[in-house]
């Protein structure tokens, strides 16, 4: 009977939908924020007010005067709770705003003023008979459905104004939804209201809640920020790739918001940003914030063809040092201006775009940076990427016969013995149909966690031709290896030495090593170790690029160096100052007392050379003796027995 009096096929698609929300909820990872609460609570008391109206209607429907005080506690029940779900949505649209937060004693009083308001209504139209008025077995609901529409109506329109008054304090995704649900809300009520009695009115405050979850909370917008999360711009950036769209993308970092996700969102750090982003967002149309998190951001702006690229960085900057100034803080930025179009990446190489960016334009580590890309840094960076992959490829396949890996060496003249017997091996790449010197890979191999492979393929071939020289019945003293000092920094690295030596079966002696003076400051007792275990089995070890960095006679005495290599940057220098000429002599002969022998690098004319003489070096390298060629080449250098 009661589906001929009140139809409520609404009500029950409203319960349905609320229930799966909840069980959404429940079962998923929404985004716990500051306003996560309200709304997981309103949903609930929702639902659960869905449910009693959906009993009250029955029950009115086919009234029974035994059901008279069930029906009048329910209608009680009800009212208590409507008011709650009221009170929680205007508080999480109020709360919604960073602003508002700082004033919840105020959205407090607002509330409690309603709530008396709302009492006494309700209290009156109870006592004067006017909600239960049963008649000819039904309760008639009509002015039980119009407290609750009058109530709804206010309330949303409460939260319009908290929002017009707020409207610079909110992202635009939050004024859009909130005027969304207004609207929504206004037409529902104005539905029900005259399609009575058609009941349907819990979709007005189920909807909300709702919509609200699935907007800012099983999404990736943030409702503080207006941004989306690290997905939504990869997705983004990936559809403009296939799009081919002309748009332009910043990239910003603020260091002092490396910890910002765990910052939680009403400190106050997260407030003030939000409101800086607030002021992006408002520079224009088709603009869309990302937060990358760890203190990285991007700026997305589709309206290309109608933006002055340093207009609108200009504005950027200007937002930016306004945010900057009222941290009253040593807060620096990073802003790095790329067109997506001409970059044409995805976002994985975008975002390492930015960073070698930072890596290589930062001037200055103390101060803020604004820097938009030219067409030189794509270039440049392009060719980063295909070292790297080259690198990558190398580093995974593991082989240590990899041919890309090419094994050049410098013979080395012996003063005393005025022949060749040593020589340094250097490494070369084959970059395509080039091939690159260590100045191009190195930093890169060391920085990815490349170099260890590429070290140990060095080892490999110079051991092979070592090998060769020693069974053709070659006579020299060895072949010197340079060595990351990352890898001596770590423990038992030296194990993996061994292994390759032994494995191509070559007398250790022949093997020599060179490391520069930043390894004796890299974990030093696992350089040591690694030194001492190769040494005490035969390995000589050079101190290479003596002169640069730290020069520290006394550490270096630390270590077990039998030959100690200059800079060349000493040999020039001595070589238009008799002064230095004389410190580079005195040191020399200081290493010599200390049993080290002592080579200098970079003599390319006679001049050098004799300078070089005059100052007592046992070994001498550069072009003016010999040229680095394929390490096949030692034949000609070395004699035989």
């Amino acid at each position: 009977m009661a589906n001929e009096v009140y139809n409520i096929v609404g009500e029950v698609a409203s319960l349905s939908f609320g229930i799966m929300i909840i069980i959404l909820m429940l079962f998923t990872r929404p985004r716990i924020t500051f306003v996560y609460k309200l709304c997981s609570i309103g949903l609930t008391l929702s639902v659960i007010a869905n449910a009693i109206n959906i009993v009250i209607i029955k029950a009115a429907g086919s009234f029974q005067e035994d059901n008279f005080l069930l029906l009048g506690a329910l209608m009680i029940a009800f009212i208590v709770i409507y008011f709650f779900i009221i009170a929680f949505l205007f508080s999480y649209i109020s709360f919604l705003s960073a602003y508002r937060r700082k004033s919840a004693f105020l959205i407090n009083i607002m509330i409690f003023i309603v709530a008396i308001a709302y009492t006494w209504f309700a209290v009156s139209k109870f006592t004067t008979g006017e909600i239960l008025v049963a008649k000819d077995g039904v309760v008639e609901l009509y002015i039980f459905e119009k407290f609750l529409i009058y109530t709804a109506f206010i309330e949303s329109f409460m939260s319009v104004v908290i929002t017009i008054i707020d409207y610079d304090n909110l992202s635009k995704i939050v004024k859009k939804t909130v005027f969304f649900f207004f609207a929504f809300n206004l037409i529902f009520l104005q539905l029900q209201y005259l399609f009575y009695p058609h009941i349907f009115i819990s979709i007005t405050y189920v909807l909300p809640f709702a919509l609200f979850y699935i907007v800012f909370h099983a999404n990736p917008h943030d409702e503080l920020m207006g941004s989306q999360d690290k997905s939504s711009f990869e997705t983004m950036m990936r559809q403009d790739k296939v799009a081919g769209k002309n748009v332009l993308y910043m990239f910003i970092k603020v260091p002092r918001l490396t910890n910002f996700d765990f910052l939680g969102d009403n400190n106050f750090v997260y407030l003030h940003t939000a409101r800086c982003t607030r002021k992006l967002e408002n520079l224009g149309y088709g603009i869309t914030i990302f937060n990358l998190g760890y203190g990285e951001f991007a700026i997305r702006f589709s309206n290309r063809y109608f933006i002055d690229t340093n207009k609108i960085t200009g504005k950027v900057v200007e937002i930016l040092k306004e945010f900057i100034e009222f941290e009253e803080s040593n807060t620096i930025y990073r802003l790095v201006v790329m067109d997506a179009k001409k970059v044409n990446f995805d976002p994985y190489r975008a975002r390492m775009l930015f960073l070698y960016i930072l890596e290589n334009k930062i001037e200055d580590d103390f101060s803020s940076m604004s820097y938009i890309i030219r067409a030189s840094d794509y270039d440049a960076f392009e060719k980063e990427e295909r070292i790297l992959s080259v690198l990558r490829d190398i580093s995974y396949e593991r082989n240590l016969n990899d041919e890309r890996v090419l094994c050049y060496a410098q013979p080395i003249f012996d003063v005393t013995t005025g022949e060749f017997r040593t020589a340094e091996a250097l490494m070369r790449l084959e970059f395509g149909e080039h091939v690159i010197g260590p100045r191009h890979f190195i930093g890169l191999a060391e920085k990815h966690g490349y170099i260890h492979t590429l070290t140990c393929i060095m080892l490999n071939k110079v051991c092979k031709e070592i090998k060769k020289l020693e069974d053709a019945g070659y006579d020299f003293d060895g072949v010197t290896l340079n060595c990351s000092s990352i890898e001596f920094s770590s423990k038992n690295m030296y194990k993996q030495l061994f292994k390759i030596i032994f494995d191509n079966k070559i007398q250790i002696s022949h093997i020599r090593m060179e490391l520069t003076e930043s390894a004796l400051f890299s974990n030093s007792s696992n350089v040591i170790t690694n030194m001492k275990k190769l040494n005490e089995a035969g390995v000589i070890f050079y101190l290479d690029d003596f002169g640069t960095g730290y020069s520290n006679f006394e550490r270096v005495r630390e270590y077990p160096f039998n030959i100690i290599k200059f800079d060349k940057s000493l040999l020039y220098a001595a070589e238009k100052d008799d002064n230095m000429s004389n410190v580079m002599s005195t040191m020399v002969n200081m290493f010599k007392a200390e049993g080290c022998q002592t080579l200098v690098e970079g003599v390319e004319n006679d001049y050098q050379n004799k300078v070089s003489l005059n100052n007592g070096f046992d070994f001498i390298q550069g072009y003016r003796y010999a040229v680095p060629e394929p390490i096949e080449a030692l034949e000609n250098y070395f004699k035989k027995y």
